[in-house]
Order: C-alpha cells, then sequence, then structure tokens
C-alpha cells in the first residue's frame, strides 16, 4: 500500500513533467498552424481559439509557452475575422496587457503588441 505522503510525491512528480510538457507542445501547436489545414483546424473546434487564450497568461504555462500562445494567435486571428471575435469573447485582450506588464522577453511584447493593434482594427471595423 501506498503511503499518502508517496502519493503526494508521484502527484508532484506528474504535475512536474507535465508543466516541462506544455511548452513543448505549444511550439508543435504553432508549427502545425504554419499550414492552412492546421490554422483550420483549430478555428474550426469549439474550443480551439479559447485554448490558445488560457495560454497567454497562465499559471501553468512558462514565458515560452506564453510565447507561443501568442505567436499562434496571431497566425490565426490574421486570417480569419471569427477567430479575432473569438479571442476576444475569450478575454484575450485582459491577457495581453497582463502578459505585457509582466516580465516576460522583449521579443513576447512585442508580439503581444501586434495581436493588440490587429484586435484594435477589428474593433474600428465593427465601430463603422
Amino acid at each position: 500500500m501506498i503511503s499518502s505522503s508517496s502519493g503526494n510525491e508521484i502527484t508532484q512528480i506528474r504535475a512536474q513533467k507535465k508543466k516541462l510538457l506544455i511548452p513543448i507542445a505549444m511550439g508543435i501547436v504553432v508549427k502545425l498552424l504554419e499550414l492552412e489545414s492546421g490554422r483550420e483546424t483549430l478555428v474550426n473546434h469549439p474550443n480551439g481559439v479559447d485554448t490558445l487564450v488560457k495560454m497567454v497568461f497562465s499559471v501553468k504555462c512558462d514565458q515560452d509557452c506564453s510565447d507561443s500562445a501568442v505567436e499562434a494567435l496571431s497566425l490565426v486571428c490574421c486570417d480569419y475575422m471569427h477567430a479575432r471575435e473569438q479571442a476576444i469573447g475569450a478575454g484575450v485582450i485582459t491577457k495581453l496587457l497582463l502578459l505585457m506588464q509582466s516580465h516576460c522577453a522583449t521579443t513576447t511584447k512585442s508580439k503581444a503588441r501586434m495581436l493588440l493593434k490587429l484586435f484594435k482594427s477589428k474593433w474600428i471595423q465593427v465601430s463603422k
């Protein structure tokens, strides 16, 4: 029988391994989104854009993961107005602003700024 302390240690080890795999998975997602079929698949999935938004500024995510999430959203939102609308509805603006105030890399902040400009252009189109 496994003691409760051993069970806690196993749970912690699994959580650490999972945390290490998230940036790798996000890097793979970015590579897949370079393909038109990858972007279409993500946009057509009911939780695709929402999941990316959650990864922009997440406790489970490190800086590389946030950078990949911003890059992935840029790839999708440039091509699909529906993806922009979905991302805005999922709270991407707040997450991007929080990310920019954090101690993330300069390149990540630049990508976040560019994505915010893309969303701003969407709002200008809607208000006309």
